[in-house]
């Protein structure tokens, strides 16, 4: 394999491990919006918890006051409960993330050549976008495989 179809080979792998990423950010982002749909409607039932929470510490000082005549210990102040944090999206993560899924791309591109060298175009391309898609995991078994093969033996 000479220079050129190794820069296009690169190129390839950096691409499709880049579109297998994008397609596992696709997934995460829908989980997301599905937590934070979730999150919305559990923090508007708080909110109204803590409205009647509020009404009621509203009413306390003249309930102790009416109990005080009598010789009753004041009445605890409610606690409001907090609202629970909505996921966000983190585009500097996007990145990082797509980084991650064209350098799994690259390494797998160069490590299943000889795919696109038997005409086996589609599996070489699969095998690209998947490897792009598993990313971290994908870079995190090469480097224990290839730079350490004594590791975890």
């Amino acid at each position: 394999m000479n220079t050129t179809e190794t820069l296009q080979l690169i190129a390839i792998g950096g691409i499709l491990g880049a579109m297998g990423q994008l397609l596992r950010v696709v997934i995460g982002k829908k989980k997301m919006n599905d937590t934070a749909k979730q999150t919305v409607t559990e923090n508007k039932d708080i909110q109204q918890r803590n409205a009647t929470i509020a009404q009621v510490n509203a009413a306390l000082p003249q309930v102790n006051a009416v109990l005080g005549e009598r010789n009753a210990a004041p009445s605890p102040v409610l606690q409001e409960e907090p609202l629970k944090e909505i996921p966000w999206f983190s585009n500097q993560y996007l990145v990082i993330s797509l980084l991650i899924g064209a350098a799994a791309g690259i390494l797998s591109a160069l490590f299943v050549q000889e795919l696109k060298e038997k005409d086996l175009q589609k599996e070489f391309y699969a095998a690209v976008i998947a490897a792009g898609y598993a990313g971290a995991d994908f870079i995190d078994g090469f480097m224990g495989k290839f730079i350490n093969p004594s590791a975890g033996k």
